[in-house]
């Protein structure tokens, strides 16, 4: 009761509410899965590569198969061997990508946050619970990551100077499509982050409005009102063009609170690109929007960095006082 209260209260002096959770009174038992462990993520990135491979294989398959030579005369194996390891290793590449760089990588972000007290509650000057907000959650594994070095911080009692961290409320934002990972659903979230440990009264999930462009663009949050945006792909996520990821990134400022931070991993760009973008990556193209666009101080407030072969964007949002939002 508290906490719908205090979120009611946001809500208010915000001129709107947030929207209500879509797993509002689902069964849980119904979606329990246990091949939740099977879930492959598929961004965009790899579209074209796998796209290549398969009309490739296609085409290779209908030209032999009408070919008499190769019917009567069959290719040995290890012709084709390099090609076949060539591939193979390409697949354990990007196995091994997502299912351990990737997870290691937000694990030392998640790590690095609650050491540095993002989630320290006696710092705030209100008693309301901070509002994570994860643009193209998916399944929820970033918002799950986060929440387990919560709960770690919470049992490690043994180090009297460690900053405390308090469990934040998880909004999950997606449009949810099966297009893009198996298994994906709200449910999916909701499922995930409970078996992280998280309550069911800090778990939100919101579906994407996509009636319009004005309304995928558009996050149905209060101003100021997030302590953290997490973004992993999540732009990619939500298939917008580019200047519906201008759009949206604007918004996600717009949410963002003073002294609030935004924590990005992104595989596509926005405005015009430039020869430095090709070569810092697409987080470069948001930096420059903070930047040039919004007047965000550069030093300590945005960079962009790279750990275990990833470039992230970290920015901290100054007081709006000095901005142009």
């Amino acid at each position: 009761m508290e906490f719908e209260q205090s979120l009611y209260q946001l809500s208010s002096e915000k001129h709107h509410r947030i929207p209500p959770d879509v797993n509002e009174g689902i069964d849980l038992f119904l979606h329990k899965r246990w091949y939740s462990n099977l879930a492959i993520p598929l961004p965009i990135v790899f579209l074209p590569h796998i796209t290549t491979a398969l009309v490739f294989g296609i085409l290779t398959i209908t030209f032999g198969a009408l070919h008499k030579d190769i019917i009567q005369n069959p290719t040995p194996f290890w012709n084709v061997f390099p090609e076949f390891l060539a591939a193979l290793i390409t697949v354990v590449i990007v196995a091994l990508i997502h299912f351990r760089l990737f997870p290691v990588f937000w694990r030392c972000r998640a790590r690095q946050a609650v050491n540095e007290g993002w989630f320290d509650s006696s710092m705030r000057k209100s008693n309301q619970r901070q509002l994570v907000l994860d643009i193209g959650c998916n399944e929820g594994p970033v918002s799950a990551i986060f929440a387990q070095e919560i709960i770690r911080r919470q049992r490690d009692v043994g180090d009297l100077t460690a900053r405390h961290a308090s469990m934040p409320v998880f909004i999950g934002y997606d449009r949810w499509t099966a297009w893009s990972r198996l298994p994906n659903s709200p449910a999916c979230y909701l499922s995930t982050l409970m078996d992280a440990g998280v309550p069911r009264d800090c778990i939100i999930a919101n579906r994407t409005d996509r009636s319009s462009t004005e309304a995928k663009t558009h996050l149905p949050y209060p101003s100021e009102s997030i302590s953290l945006v997490i973004c992993f792909l999540g732009i990619t996520e939500l298939h917008l063009k580019r200047p519906e990821r201008t759009a949206l990134f604007h918004e996600m400022v717009r949410v963002l609170e003073p002294g609030g931070r935004i924590l990005l991993v992104e595989s596509s760009g926005v405005g015009v690109w430039t020869m430095r973008n090709l070569w810092e990556g697409a987080v470069h193209t948001y930096r420059r929007i903070l930047i040039e666009d919004l007047g965000w101080p550069p030093e300590n407030a945005v960079s962009n960095r790279r750990e275990l072969g990833v470039r992230y964007l970290i920015a901290v949002k100054p007081p709006a006082t000095n901005l142009t939002v």
